[in-house]
């Protein structure tokens, strides 16, 4: 058995799961050269033969992702690293990667510029990952997810340890619910898509649609808080909490009228997960932007 890791794919329209080459038994196997967004693959390479010689029209073709020649062997997938397809500061992406790194799962990111190229999403290529154009996108266990929520619900189901919901049926509502009020209530109204809408007004109108949620917010989490939002154990709630507060500080929203936002957001950020999933210690984070 031979493990081949750490292979970039390079330029592609396909995840090589789903291409022919790793469906087949091959006289020699190399990625498909089609891969734009990049990732870290492991694979299992189960040889039926003694490897023959590299044929020469493939000499020289390390660009294009040619990990080895064999004599008909069986390629299966041992394990495949997630990938998560984002950017530094959404902060949807930022409630995956803290969801990832407290579950301590391992993945790759492929940055995906909200600004650049006139939007990366909008290309052709991640429209075929996420036809909605929006980050993050998770590709994991052979599927792909979108939606924040979404995929922190699997996360959850499938990696249960630490716990992101309550095993209480009234706590895990509350978490859903003050999930729900950030991720459908307040964010939608300010992020990039809206404020190109709003023109001159963007900075005013983000401050309102803030300010408006988090006075609800405030007298919620009066009700529910313990150290954390619900009770004293991290939730999918603080995931949406933190990097909602960071958006209100960008804009300049007031925080004074919430202090009991600002304890529990002061208490998540002294936690490491949150410390590496933090907007300024990302690989996309400009120069002058990181910690």
């Amino acid at each position: 058995m031979v493990l081949v890791s750490g292979l970039g794919l390079q330029h592609g329209d396909a995840d090589v799961a789903d291409c022919s080459c790793s469906r087949l038994n091959l006289t020699g196997w190399w990625l498909c050269p089609g891969h734009r967004f990049g990732g870290i693959v492991l694979f299992s390479l189960a040889l039926r033969e003694k490897p023959s010689p590299i044929p020469a029209e493939l000499k020289g073709k390390a660009k294009t992702g040619f990990i080895s020649w064999s004599r008909l062997h069986t390629l299966t997938m041992a394990s495949e690293k997630p990938i998560l397809y984002g950017y530094f500061r959404s902060s949807c992406s930022w409630r995956v990667r803290i969801a990832l790194a407290l579950k301590g799962i391992s993945y790759d990111l492929v940055p995906v510029s909200l600004l650049n190229d006139g939007g990366q999403q909008f290309s052709a290529e991640f429209k075929a990952l996420n036809p909605m154009q929006q980050v993050p996108v998770l590709k994991i266990d052979g599927i792909t997810l979108s939606q924040s929520l979404a995929i922190i619900q699997y996360l959850e189901d499938t990696h249960p340890n630490p716990r992101l919901l309550p095993q209480d049926p009234k706590k895990r509502a509350q978490v859903r619910m003050i999930a729900d009020h950030i991720a459908s209530g307040i964010q939608p109204l300010q992020n990039l898509k809206v404020l190109k809408q709003m023109g001159e007004k963007k900075m005013e109108w983000a401050q309102t649609c803030i300010a408006s949620g988090f006075q609800a917010l405030e007298q919620i989490l009066q009700h529910t808080a313990g150290r954390y939002c619900v009770g004293d154990e991290v939730s999918m709630a603080d995931l949406c909490l933190v990097p909602q507060v960071s958006n209100a500080e960008r804009f300049k929203v007031e925080m004074g009228p919430y202090p009991t936002i600002i304890r529990i957001n002061k208490a998540l950020l002294d936690l490491e997960a949150f410390k590496v999933s933090h907007p300024s210690r990302q690989p996309d984070t400009p120069a002058e932007l990181r910690a």
